[in-house]
């Protein structure tokens, strides 16, 4: 991926937080999210461009964010509201069928998150993936790094 990013001219950043707790996945599927997400910037980037990913941990809904954001093409406003049901593309014909999105979304709501999109034409699109922290595992983490019985009653 990072070679065609190159090729296209996209200028790619990572702002990965290093102490996410773990989250229950299957790593695979989150990873054809992401590069979905990823392939779809490209696209609306044929002049190159920038894009985002970031990572952070949000302690109050325990749950990790993901962002895919980019300053590209954006996609119109009355495409949202039915962006992520199948078929649905920015693309023009025969540059996409309207199932990556469709896809991403069964794929996050299996792993009991969320996919959420902001965007404005002309400026960019940012997705956002929320998924929840494995509360057992969290529990072990913090347990190891403060050496304490922490989270126990």
């Amino acid at each position: 991926v990072q070679h065609q990013l190159e090729m296209n001219g996209v200028q790619w950043q990572m702002e990965l937080d290093p102490e996410l707790p773990t989250v229950q996945c299957d790593a695979a599927q989150i990873e054809q999210v992401l590069l979905a997400l990823i392939m779809n910037a490209m696209d609306a980037m044929p002049r190159g461009g920038n894009l985002w990913l970031r990572s952070r941990f949000l302690a109050q809904s325990r749950q990790v964010e993901l962002q895919v954001k980019d300053d590209g093409a954006g996609i119109p406003a009355e495409l949202l509201p039915k962006l992520f049901e199948p078929f649905v593309t920015t693309k023009e014909t025969g540059k996409g069928v309207g199932l990556g999105l469709a896809i991403s979304r069964t794929i996050i709501d299996r792993h009991h998150g969320e996919i959420a999109v902001d965007s404005e034409f002309g400026r960019g699109t940012c997705f956002h993936i929320f998924l929840p922290v494995d509360a057992a595992a969290s529990i072990q983490e913090i347990e190891k790094a403060h050496g304490s019985a922490a989270g126990k009653a």
